[in-house]
């Protein structure tokens, strides 16, 4: 039932790299709500460093939701980037799509 109620959604995934060291992995538009911009990163802890490029990027989108994703079991805030481990990042974007 939830499978066949995702399916009837729409979205536009893409990513955004501006050069080497900047870009957004992720970004997931849905329709009329604010977009979702992701970072993904593979690292056990991670710093505001890794948020640079949804921070810099990311002020060129109206009202997004930003995450970055990693294997860090602690939750951060990164100015208006939420870092939290990925399987809680999974659970509240899903949920919020």
């Amino acid at each position: 039932m939830r499978k066949s109620g995702y399916q009837e959604k729409q979205f536009k995934l893409s990513y955004l790299r501006v050069n080497e060291d900047l870009e957004i992995d992720l970004i997931i538009e849905r329709g009329k709500r604010d977009p979702l911009l992701i970072e993904i990163k593979s690292a056990g802890k991670v710093d505001e460093r890794h948020a640079r490029g949804l921070i810099t990027l990311g002020a060129d989108f109206k009202s997004p939701q930003q995450y970055l994703i990693s294997n860090d079991p602690d939750r951060k805030c990164f100015s208006n980037v939420l870092a939290c481990p990925w399987r809680e990042a999974i659970d509240q974007i899903v949920g919020d799509v």
